[in-house]
């Protein structure tokens, strides 16, 4: 498994610039209730715990996007910005097609995946998507597919993988306490995507204050 250099990046003299895209949960639009999304928990643990001051956390997800539509904008959305670290968020929005979606989304994503590897020497962060309450059928039962997918893009463009999707269904019920209108989670549910993001790259610490926010 493909791991963060997270120690040589701490290590680094120069500020890095880190870009998180996605749709509405990267977007962190709505269902937060007014917290901070997993993005902004990622950057309060980075600039500030770990005194990477210097660093920027750049946030381009928009709601209702699909990988096809970042395909189509990568330029504005990621590469303008010359990052270190590229993390990507991205399947909720392409469920909704079905099993009859899956291939578009894989060539979608190997696209993007592919021109970054190419024009940028960025770290690449890709994440599997939340699991969605149980009466969001049928979006539920085909999300296994599109996980299954991200994780095989992973590890053959040789990217960091953040499997929330694993995480949420081993949780079981548990996570219809983390989900706001079927799919989006909510504030408890980002807290758990940002324990799981600083968990796979190496900087979870059980004496933040962020490793210990209250998760029903």
């Amino acid at each position: 498994m493909t791991t963060l250099p997270a120690d040589a990046l701490l290590r680094l003299a120069e500020p890095l610039t880190w870009v998180f895209t996605g749709d509405s949960v990267t977007q962190g639009a709505r269902h937060t209730n007014g917290w901070r999304d997993y993005t902004e928990l990622f950057a309060e643990r980075w600039r500030w715990e770990l005194r990477r001051r210097r660093d920027l956390v750049v946030n381009t997800g928009i709601s209702d996007r699909r990988i096809g539509d970042l395909a189509g904008d990568l330029e504005h959305c990621v590469l303008r910005h010359r990052p270190e670290v590229v993390v990507l968020m991205f399947a909720l929005n392409d469920a909704t097609l079905g099993t009859d979606g899956l291939s578009s989304f894989a060539d979608g994503y190997t696209e993007v995946l592919r021109r970054l590897t190419g024009e940028s020497d960025a770290v690449l962060v890709v994440q599997t998507p939340n699991q969605v309450a149980r009466y969001d059928e049928p979006r539920r039962t085909v999300l296994p597919e599109y996980a299954a997918v991200v994780r095989e893009l992973a590890d053959r463009f040789g990217a960091v993988l953040v499997d929330h999707h694993r995480v949420w269904t081993e949780a079981g019920e548990r996570t219809e306490y983390w989900i706001s209108e079927g799919c989006h989670p909510n504030e408890y549910g980002h807290r758990m995507l940002a324990s799981e993001l600083f968990r796979t790259l190496g900087v979870d610490a059980p004496e933040s204050s962020l490793s210990r926010s209250y998760l029903p």
